[in-house]
């Protein structure tokens, strides 16, 4: 049976078709969508199908509808473009979106009206764009994917909205950085926007795997934290105190200590309260060899270019 209803002075139209016990491959074009053998025999007790092309009104079910259970069929022209399953007259259940063509745009699961659980979104090529996993209709998790379907971010987050945020390497799926970090929500236009800010431990790696650098932050800025860089070896390079918020005009403080490749000291400096340095020197083998003052920031000496030149490699990194 089907029967015809006009909502809003005609504006727009609504079929309802009575298919108690039916499957949804009765279903007019569900054959055309890419997923059709998963859920062409899934048992539905009502069907809405709802043109968006011809409705001008986002509403879609009357008041005695406000109980509908069953599955709403969103078609545009005649393709379908979404179908989702509905309890008591809010969304509850698996929800798919197409593209067009009848491939898969996304697969979300809902409950009482919020998204719950994971959600899929994938490419107009069919590779996944992201994996994502919702909380009380808060995004928690999300591995994102580039267009050859390789991992190129991921994140996840707990109730106090602290996480690991994990990048990696173009086309490689090698790890490039994971950092410890605090995210921040807020809506722009409507739609919930995040933000991440370093705070704790980042370890950055070069694309053979090795350790680059880790980084100590809090709420977002290095000032007064302990920096630590490291030889392709493995072993460390520069131990220093940040005396800048971030890496651009990036000073040090307090505390550099310089090693040799076979991870011994080679220069130990304390800074003086009148700004000059008291330096130990060692040998490679760790013997002490001699002590003296520098005025200048020993490592680089002055040169305003020595940390850039560091730092830009570490930048590059985070910056992807």
């Amino acid at each position: 049976e089907i029967k015809m209803k006009k909502y809003l002075l005609g504006a727009f139209l609504v079929i309802t078709m009575n298919l108690f016990g039916a499957k949804l491959s009765e279903v007019k074009g569900l054959e055309k969508l890419k997923n059709y053998n998963e859920i062409k025999d899934m048992q539905v007790e009502k069907i809405i199908n709802y043109d968006v092309t011809k409705n001008v009104s986002k509403k879609i079910f009357l008041a005695e509808d406000n109980k509908f259970n069953g599955v709403l069929v969103k078609n545009e022209n005649n393709d379908i473009v979404e179908i989702s399953f509905y309890k008591n007259g809010i969304s509850d259940g698996v929800s798919y979106t197409y593209y067009l063509n009848g491939d898969l745009k996304s697969v979300s699961t809902y409950r009482k009206g919020m998204i719950e659980g994971p959600q899929v979104l994938y490419r107009p090529n069919g590779k996944l764009e992201s994996e994502q996993v919702f909380e009380n209709n808060s995004l928690i998790s999300e591995k994102y994917y580039d267009k050859n379907g390789k991992i190129t971010k991921e994140y996840r987050f707990n109730k106090l909205r602290n996480g690991i945020l994990k990048k990696y390497y173009k086309d490689t799926e090698k790890m490039s950085s994971t950092s410890t970090v605090m995210v921040n929500r807020e809506k722009v236009d409507g739609v919930e926007k995040m933000s991440f800010i370093f705070d704790g431990e980042t370890k950055v790696f070069r694309e053979d795997g090795t350790l680059m650098a880790i980084l100590q932050y809090k709420d977002g800025s290095l000032q007064d934290l302990t920096q630590k860089f490291y030889y392709p070896n493995g072993k460390i390079q520069y131990y220093i105190v940040a005396a800048s918020d971030d890496m651009k005009d990036f000073k040090v403080k307090d505390r550099i200590i310089t090693y040799y490749e076979n991870g011994k000291v080679k220069q130990d400096c304390n800074q003086q309260n009148d700004g000059s340095w008291l330096c130990k020197n060692y040998d490679e083998n760790g013997k002490f060899l001699d002590e003296e003052i520098r005025g200048a920031e020993p490592i680089s000496n002055g040169d305003t270019k020595f940390w850039e030149n560091i730092l830009n490699q570490v930048l590059e990194v985070l910056a992807n």
